[in-house]
């Protein structure tokens, strides 16, 4: 219990569009500032730092209570500390059923 993950904030603003009844399309802007980790007291070099991406989805409706939907998050900045490892881009892929 003698490591602790850095304080991160999180700003999210996004918009949704309908194209159909059944297909939607979102984007949104994402930022995330994340403070440097610590262990024992000390802080841990490459951990923390500030990004800002672009998320563009689509969502496909295949029923009324099933739904697919897809994101691609692409950075527009990023700033990290040391030689932190930090992704080119990120895709998600999902299904939600209402219930």
């Amino acid at each position: 219990m003698d490591y602790l993950f850095g304080n991160t904030t999180l700003i999210d603003a996004g918009v949704g569009y309908v194209l159909t009844k059944k297909i939607s399309v979102s984007g949104q802007l994402n930022l995330r500032i994340s403070g440097r980790d610590e262990f024992v007291n000390l802080d841990v070099p490459s951990t923390g730092g500030e990004f800002l991406f672009f998320t563009s989805g689509v969502r496909i409706a295949v029923s009324d209570d099933v739904s697919f939907y897809s994101h691609v998050q692409l950075p527009i900045y990023q700033r990290v500390n040391d030689a932190n490892l930090a992704a080119d881009y990120g895709i998600m892929l999902g299904v939600s059923y209402n219930f």
